[in-house]
């Protein structure tokens, strides 16, 4: 009986965790000009095309020999497009 209420219990915790999260909507200014001119509303999702990345003080030549040490990783991406909450797709600017 105690194993039953225990995978209950867990099941219900685990149903509730794979609720999706809620996020608002923002207003993105692509332009990044004063006022409402080009202005992109009810933004739900921003797609990012790949970019490129630098590791400083990264050492390839030691392998994977267990030794580490801390560098520092500056990566990069481009704005691809966004999409609103209707599914409207806005281009890149």
């Amino acid at each position: 009986m105690k194993f039953a209420k225990q995978t209950l219990m867990t099941g219900a915790i685990l149903a509730v965790l794979a609720l999706p999260a809620r996020a608002d909507l923002i207003t993105f200014d692509p332009t990044g000009t004063p006022g409402a001119g080009g202005n992109l509303s009810n933004v739900a999702l921003f797609d990012w095309v790949p970019g490129s990345a630098l590791a400083v003080n990264a050492n390839s030549s030691t392998g994977l020999n267990g030794s580490f040490t801390t560098y520092f990783a500056h990566v990069h991406a481009s704005h691809g497009a966004s999409t609103s909450a209707t599914n409207v797709a806005y281009a890149a600017s």
